[in-house]
């Protein structure tokens, strides 16, 4: 054991990081398999219909594939704000930060514009090939809306992500998503409704409130402490920093990295 102690003493910085992340998250991945092996059973019973289990599950499927398309925000946040770090530059932290804030909540503004709209024309119970004996179109609607709306606030937190990767605490993210599946997991435990249509849109709007919560909080925390100094403002929307976020990202620039302080 002092071995050990003493090999991760004489590390340097950067592995010291690397460990610290790696050891984090095999006891949260550990805790995150408990969670989704609890999970399946929950849901049965909450749900007590295989039918709508399945549809909550299919639209959970159908919006996440969303979130891969992020125009490359996330990645370029992280990217450039990296690049910013190592070099001790607030300022251009703040820029970066600032106006990724800014490209993610103009793309989140518009995709849930234009979501709400085709929600709204799509025959939802087709779609899902569920009987309106089993739920009506109103009740699944509502359901699907706030799904929606929790993925979409999702997209637009995920600049909170791309910042906690950038200062390479990426077991913070991995926590902060067993956080979710804690509180939705204590949700279809401890309530319980009378009819399917309470059931999944209450459901909902749980998963909108719980999946955006605990990242938020670390959003807030982040920038109270760590980047203090780097809270996202209007006075620091840059049209060439968004561009910069925008972009693929500069991997020349990223290749020092590896010998540069991480610590803003």
């Amino acid at each position: 054991m002092n071995k050990i102690v003493n090999k991760f003493k004489n590390m340097d910085s950067n592995n010291k990081i690397v460990m610290k992340n790696t050891i984090m998250a095999f006891f949260v991945k550990g805790g995150a398999l408990a969670i989704s092996l609890l999970s399946t059973p929950a849901f049965i019973k909450y749900f007590n219909n295989y039918t709508l289990l399945g549809v909550w599950y299919t639209m959970l499927s159908i919006l996440i594939w969303f979130l891969n398309f992020d125009l490359g925000i996330g990645n370029g946040i992280r990217n450039n704000l990296t690049i910013a770090i190592a070099k001790h530059d607030k300022e251009e932290a703040r820029f970066v930060i600032s106006s990724g804030f800014f490209s993610s909540f103009i793309v989140t503004l518009i995709l849930t514009f234009l979501g709400i709209l085709l929600l709204k024309n799509l025959n939802l119970n087709s779609i899902f090939n569920i009987s309106k004996e089993i739920i009506n179109p109103e009740s699944l609607f509502i359901s699907a809306l706030f799904i929606f709306l929790a993925i979409m606030l999702r997209f637009l937190l995920t600049s909170v992500s791309a910042i906690f990767y950038a200062l390479q605490k990426s077991a913070i993210n991995n926590l902060l998503a067993l956080c979710v599946s804690v509180l939705q997991l204590l949700f279809i435990l401890f309530f319980r409704f009378n009819t399917y249509e309470k059931s999944l849109i209450f459901l909902s709007i749980a998963y909108f409130i719980f999946s955006n919560l605990p990242i938020l909080i670390g959003g807030l925390v982040i920038f109270k402490t760590i980047l203090k100094d780097c809270k996202p403002s209007f006075a620091y929307i840059n049209t060439s920093y968004i561009k910069k976020v925008l972009s693929i990202g500069n991997a020349n620039k990223l290749r020092v990295l590896t010998t540069m302080k991480s610590d803003i």
